[in-house]
């Protein structure tokens, strides 16, 4: 299925959902903002700069793409929570910002249930990589270089703590018994 075209309506039905009592003036009237949850330059942005073209078209508006990083999109999302509800400020989210980072983030004010979810239009996987210069071949190799040297733990990064990849990490280390150092980036 076009990536585009799930796209497309899914601003189109956020946009339905959101007007409430607007439906005597036309949707949308005014720029769309579409809040990505992390920097410029990361797969989510790449993804929002890829359909935005297509879906201010498909809208008769334009469309912004308006990157808020930080608090592992929590910032974004309060966002979007805190605009108007008329469709023209909407989110390109996951599950680790609607519901993981509530529950693992201290002073997260919202919960999923204060979004509509519309659509769901992409499906990525969690791989581990290493530089090839470490030498490892398996998962296996990885561990048992870390168990090697306790003193230099692995150093992974995530966009920040709470979120699912930094969950991920600690769980490796948990499981593998293989010191972990958790280093958290911006997005």
């Amino acid at each position: 299925m076009n990536i585009q075209r799930i796209f497309k309506a899914a601003v189109a039905v956020c946009a339905a959902v959101t007007m409430g009592g607007l439906h005597a003036q036309s949707f949308p009237n005014k720029t769309i903002s579409l809040v990505v949850p992390y920097p410029a330059g990361g797969p989510s942005d790449f993804f929002a700069r890829k359909v935005q073209p297509d879906a201010a078209a498909k809208l008769g508006q334009t469309m912004i793409v308006d990157n808020v990083g930080g608090a592992g999109g929590t910032i974004a999302l309060n966002k979007v929570l805190n605009a108007p509800a008329d469709g023209h400020t909407v989110a390109l989210g996951s599950p680790m910002e609607l519901v993981l980072a509530p529950m693992a983030i201290q002073g997260v004010k919202y919960k999923a249930e204060d979004f509509k979810l519309v659509a769901q239009f992409s499906s990525t996987s969690t791989i581990l990589a290493v530089r090839t210069s470490m030498n490892v071949k398996s998962v296996d190799d990885l561990i048992a270089l870390a168990k090697k040297h306790p003193d230099q733990p692995l150093t992974y990064g995530s966009v920040g703590h709470g979120s699912l990849y930094h969950l991920i990490g600690e769980k490796f280390g948990q499981i593998s018994k293989a010191p972990m150092l958790h280093v958290p980036y911006k997005g």
